[in-house]
């Protein structure tokens, strides 16, 4: 299995249950770093492009959002030049283990 991980910006959320067990969800509006790992022989990137959070004090954070295969986006910790640099590294690598076996 390939597996490409990287740090990602995603909001939090703290679920808990009242007292009739009903379920509540506490989204947290600021970004927080998680790390992912994508396993890219069942998911892939699509494409990816510079782009800007802003965190509930309009203060812009940049960043790469990442266009996945299933139709879905994430947004990388890395600016677009390093996500891209390593992501093409990783391509290369995959590229020489597909080579030799």
């Amino acid at each position: 299995m390939n597996l490409f991980e990287f740090k990602i910006y995603d909001t939090h959320e703290v679920q808990s249950f009242d007292s009739d067990n009903t379920l509540i969800v506490k989204v947290f509006s600021y970004w927080h770093k998680f790390n992912l790992t994508l396993a890219t022989d069942y998911l892939w990137i699509t494409s990816y492009r510079e782009y800007t959070l802003f965190d509930i004090d309009q203060n812009p954070t940049e960043c790469t959002k990442v266009y996945l295969s299933d139709g879905t986006y994430i947004y990388a910790v890395l600016k677009y030049d390093t996500f891209d640099k390593n992501f093409l590294a990783y391509l290369e690598t995959i590229k020489v283990i597909s080579d030799n076996l």
